[in-house]
């Protein structure tokens, strides 16, 4: 049967990562152990997951520690490459989780720096003043893991809805559903779609440089300029001609 070992102890962003990453891409029934006492036949185990602690970073027996050598990313960084190129994840599903991971091994590996603001380390440190902060932590970071797993799959629906979107001024388009990802694709300014209640929102590409202007029908408007909601298409196709003729 397959399994974990992670170290006991005050748990960390990597370790935690790292399992997560493991129970959503390969078996959500793994259980996992927390110790720092490893029988040496578990590190030859190639059902045996050895996560963050054994001083052995082995990718075919799956051993993933990164403490005893300083060159190494932590352990959520050696899982992740690990589950691309065994193939359990694509390419571009690495690629989404990659700036996340990349940022909790770093924290992990040299402190916080000059990092302000919320940091993904700093939560899941905080689980350990619980009494099941552990599996807490865990259930965080899968959750993320797989909405991310999730938006891959949305990303060709959202494309297509994109790609069947209608100019109706310079930079502003409408679609008849909300292209998730439509941002990335830096291919106009302003974008109408309709809202899971019926109603019409629309979006700016960046509030800071491009932020939204009331037009003076809108059922909300958000404080920080980036998202007007209006009750009809009509009224959101007024809005965007106002946002492209304002620039």
């Amino acid at each position: 049967m397959m399994r974990i070992i992670t170290h006991n102890g005050q748990f960390h962003a990597d370790e935690i990562f790292a399992c997560a990453l493991l129970l959503e891409h390969i078996s959500d029934e793994m259980p996992i152990e927390r110790t720092r006492v490893i029988d040496a036949v578990e590190y030859t185990n190639t059902e045996t997951f050895i996560v963050d602690v054994g001083q052995v970073y082995d990718t075919y027996m799956i051993n993933f520690d990164h403490h005893q050598d300083e060159t190494l990313e932590a352990s959520n960084m050696l899982v992740l490459f690990y589950l691309r190129d065994a193939g359990y994840i694509s390419d571009r599903l690495c690629e989404m989780y990659l700036d996340k991971m990349r940022e909790i091994s770093m924290i992990d590996r040299n402190g916080y720096e000059d990092m302000t603001g919320f940091q993904v380390n700093s939560l899941i440190k905080s689980f350990n003043s619980l009494p099941n902060g552990f599996d807490l932590a865990i259930q965080t970071a899968r959750g993320y893991v797989r909405a991310q797993a999730i938006n891959e799959l949305l990303e060709e629906e959202s494309r297509e809805a994109f790609d069947n979107s209608e100019a109706v001024a310079f930079g502003a388009r409408i679609c008849d559903k909300f292209p998730l990802f439509w941002k990335s694709y830096d291919e106009c300014l302003f974008l109408a779609a309709p809202t899971q209640d019926g109603n019409w929102a629309v979006h700016t590409i960046n509030a800071k440089e491009l932020p939204l202007t009331p037009v003076g029908n809108e059922l909300f408007f958000h404080a920080g300029k980036f998202i007007a909601v209006y009750a009809t298409k009509e009224q959101a196709v007024e809005s965007l001609l106002h946002q492209s003729h304002s620039i």
